[in-house]
């Protein structure tokens, strides 16, 4: 579904961003348009009704995201970069236009499915704070920073690694459940849709040769 080769997922705001609702709501729309549309032709041209249906699944169904947390899997990256003293400014002393020197940990976590459902809102809602990750190579990927010094803080960087790791635990959770009603709900809606709208091409053919 959404085959990029790097993209940046950014969580919706809860009080002005999009809600997953909304998303499918959506989907299962644009879902019952392309039936709409192409029911007739199928029958028409006497296609094969139930590899339609099947397509029609395939097309508009969701695949379930999922992350690997297992430790064992998950990729680091280290680079070092400047950045403006003033992120630090808890710290130490500095004057303006200071840089400081510091290291970055980036932190790729295995996944599946369609991942960029996670940046929106679930119906429960969501914190305030956001959070931005970027999806490539399969993982989902985020960055860690800490000043260069001889005695790195590796306790600080492992609290936020957790903390964004469980950020994503707990989205997935909520989220979940949301998509798999809708995948079920899919499965039942797409067959009901395509018998009453072959119910009325056939109805509409009856009276068409009438005339």
């Amino acid at each position: 579904m959404y085959n990029v080769s790097e993209q940046t997922i950014e969580f919706e705001s809860p009080l002005r961003g999009v809600y997953l609702r909304d998303v499918l709501r959506s989907k299962s729309q644009a879902m019952r348009e392309a039936l709409d549309n192409e029911v007739r032709k199928v029958l028409q041209q006497k296609e094969d009704e139930d590899a339609y249906i099947t397509s029609v699944l395939n097309r508009f169904s969701i695949t379930i995201p999922q992350l690997d947390f297992d430790s064992e899997h998950l990729k680091k990256n280290e680079d070092y970069k400047d950045v403006s003293a003033s992120q630090y400014a808890h710290e130490i002393f500095f004057s303006r236009n200071d840089q400081v020197r510091v290291w970055v940990i980036t932190f790729g976590i295995p996944y599946s499915g369609d991942i960029e459902l996670i940046k929106y809102v679930p119906s429960g809602g969501a914190e305030l704070q956001t959070y931005e990750f970027t999806a490539r190579d399969q993982h989902l990927w985020f960055s860690v920073q800490t000043r260069d010094t001889a005695n790195k803080d590796i306790a600080a960087i492992r609290a936020e690694r957790d903390q964004k790791v469980n950020v994503l635990r707990q989205r997935l959770q909520s989220i979940i459940p949301e998509l798999e009603t809708y995948n079920q709900g899919l499965a039942r809606e797409v067959p009901e849709l395509f018998a009453r709208l072959k119910q009325k091409f056939q109805d509409d053919k009856k009276t068409l040769d009438q005339l």
